[in-house]
C-alpha cells in the first residue's frame, strides 16, 4: 500500500510541481555561509542513530562523515597525490589554490564566511544545500513549508534539473571552473559520472513517505535522463567556448576521450584498455551516444538530427577552430528545447523495460565499446532497473534476472582490464 501511495503522490508531484526557476547554484549565492557546525550536532543532523518517528532521519551528517567521499574532499588536498600535482602545475599548496579548492571545497570569498565558517570542512552541507544564513532558523523551527526555504536561499537539490546543473558543475565542470588537460596530465585522476548512481550510492536521506509529503520525489529514470543530457550540454558548452580553446585547431584536450591518445591509463580500473582502430583523436563520444539513445526512445527525429550533429563537431577539429565551435553551437540549439522535454519527462512504466531493452541493444551493436561507454552503459541500466523494480514494470523473476546480468556488468567494468567481449555477450544476454 505504501509503495502504491509513493508511486501516486510521485506521479501528481511530477505533474503539478513547476521545475524550480533557475537558482544560483551554492558556490555563487550572495547569503553567508555558516560552515558544518550548524548542521552538525546531536539536535540537528548529526545523531548517532536515526530518530524514531521523526519526520526525517536526523543522522544526515553522521552518515555524511562516515560514508560520503565528499566529506574527506578537502582531506584529498593535503595527501601527497595532491602535493605532487601542485608542484608540477607550480600552484604552491593546494589548499590554497582555488583550481583544487573550487571543487574540493566551498570555496567562497571570505566577504561570504561566517565566524563559524571552515574551509577544511570541504564539500561541505551548504556546497550543495546552499548558504544557510536566511533559511537557517525558520528550518530549525519546522514552521514553514520547504518552499518557503528555497525562497530564502535553500538550494533545490529534490528537483532534477538543479540537481543535475549543481553536481555536474563540479563532476563536469563549467565557465568557471573544470578538469582540463593539463590536470590530468599533471596527474589528476579521470572523474567518471552519473548523476543517478552516484546521487544513490551515497545518498543520506531516504525518499519514503514522509520525504513525499514534504518534496518532489525524483524518478530515478528521469535523473539519469536529464544528467545525460545536462553532461553532455556542458561538454558543449565547453567546446563552444572560446576561452577553454588552447590551440587554433582543436577544443581544449580534455573534451576528447582518453584512450583515443593513450593506451595505458594508470590509476584507475581500466589500464589495460586499447582501442581497437584510432585513426585520429575522438571527442568524447559517451554521453553523446547515451542521450541519443535516450531521445531515440522519446523523439526519434531529433535523435538522428542530434547524431549527424555529432559526427560533424568529431570531424571540425581537423578543419578549424571556427568549424569546431560552430559545431558545438549547433549541437547545443538542438539540445535545449530537447532538455526542456526530459525535465518534463514521466517514465511511466510500459517505456521503462524498452528503454532498458534498447539501450543494451544499441550498445551491444556498436562496433566498439570503450571502457567509459561501458560504465555509462552500467550506470544507465542501473537506473532503469532500480526504476523497475519500484514501479513494478516486470515480475520479480525478471528483476532477479536483469539484476544478474548488472551484477556480471559491473564485474567487468571493475576489473584491471575491460574486457570488451563479455561484455558484450553479457548486453546481449539482457536483450533476449
Amino acid at each position: 500500500m505504501l509503495r502504491i501511495w509513493l508511486l501516486s503522490i510521485s506521479f501528481i508531484l511530477l505533474m503539478v510541481q513547476p521545475i524550480h526557476a533557475q537558482q544560483l547554484l551554492p558556490q555563487l549565492a550572495p547569503d553567508m555561509h555558516l560552515g558544518n557546525i550548524t548542521c552538525g550536532n546531536s539536535n540537528c543532523h548529526a545523531a548517532s542513530q536515526p530518530w524514531v518517528n521523526s519526520a526525517v532521519l536526523q543522522n544526515e551528517y553522521t552518515y555524511f562523515l562516515a560514508n560520503d567521499p565528499h566529506a574527506k574532499s578537502y582531506q584529498t588536498l593535503e595527501g601527497k597525490k595532491a602535493q605532487d600535482i601542485a608542484a608540477k602545475l607550480k600552484i604552491g599548496d593546494p589548499r590554497k589554490a582555488s583550481i583544487c579548492l573550487d571543487c574540493h571545497a566551498n570555496n567562497v570569498p571570505e566577504s561570504k564566511q561566517a565566524k563559524t565558517f571552515n574551509i577544511a570542512d570541504g564539500v561541505s552541507c551548504e556546497s550543495c544545500h546552499g548558504p544557510s544564513s536566511r533559511w537557517l532558523g525558520q528550518h530549525v523551527s519546522l514552521a514553514n513549508f520547504h518552499s518557503e526555504n528555497i525562497t530564502a536561499g535553500m538550494y533545490p537539490t529534490e528537483d532534477p534539473s538543479a540537481r543535475a546543473e549543481l553536481c555536474a558543475s563540479c563532476h563536469i565542470g563549467n565557465e568557471k571552473k573544470f578538469i582540463n588537460h593539463e590536470l590530468y596530465g599533471a596527474g589528476h585522476p579521470r572523474t567518471p559520472f552519473e548523476l543517478n548512481a552516484y546521487s544513490q550510492s551515497y545518498a543520506h536521506f531516504i525518499t519514503n513517505e514522509k520525504y513525499a509529503r514534504r518534496k518532489f520525489v525524483m524518478q530515478e529514470s528521469q535523473a539519469w535522463a536529464l544528467g545525460q543530457v545536462v553532461t553532455l550540454r556542458k561538454q558543449m558548452q565547453g567546446i563552444a567556448d572560446p576561452a577553454r580553446f588552447v590551440g587554433s585547431l582543436t577544443p581544449e584536450l580534455a573534451y576528447f576521450d582518453c584512450y583515443s591518445c593513450h593506451r595505458n591509463i594508470s590509476g584507475g580500473s581500466l589500464k589495460g584498455y586499447q582501442h581497437l582502430t584510432v585513426p585520429v583523436p575522438q571527442i568524447n563520444s559517451v554521453n553523446a551516444i547515451m542521450t541519443g539513445i535516450l531521445f531515440e526512445s522519446i523523439d526519434p527525429p531529433s535523435a538522428a538530427t542530434l547524431m549527424k550533429q555529432f559526427k560533424v563537431l568529431q570531424d571540425a577539429p581537423l578543419q578549424s577552430y571556427i568549424a569546431t565551435h560552430l559545431a558545438a553551437k549547433n549541437v547545443l540549439v538542438t539540445l535545449s528545447p530537447l532538455e526542456k522535454k526530459v525535465a518534463q519527462k514521466d517514465f511511466v512504466i510500459k517505456d521503462l523495460p524498452a528503454l532498458t531493452q534498447l539501450i543494451a541493444k544499441k550498445i551491444s551493436q556498436l562496433d566498439e565499446i570503450t571502457p567509459t561507454l561501458g560504465e555509462q552503459t552500467y550506470f544507465a541500466l542501473f537506473s532503469q532497473v532500480r526504476t523497475i523494480e519500484k514501479l513494478g514494470s516486470l515480475s520479480p523473476g525478471q528483476v532477479v534476472q536483469m539484476q544478474k546480468q548488472l551484477t556480471l556488468l559491473r564485474q567487468i567494468i571493475d576489473e584491471k582490464n575491460f574486457n570488451e567481449d563479455q561484455f558484450r555477450r553479457t548486453l546481449q544476454q539482457l536483450v533476449k
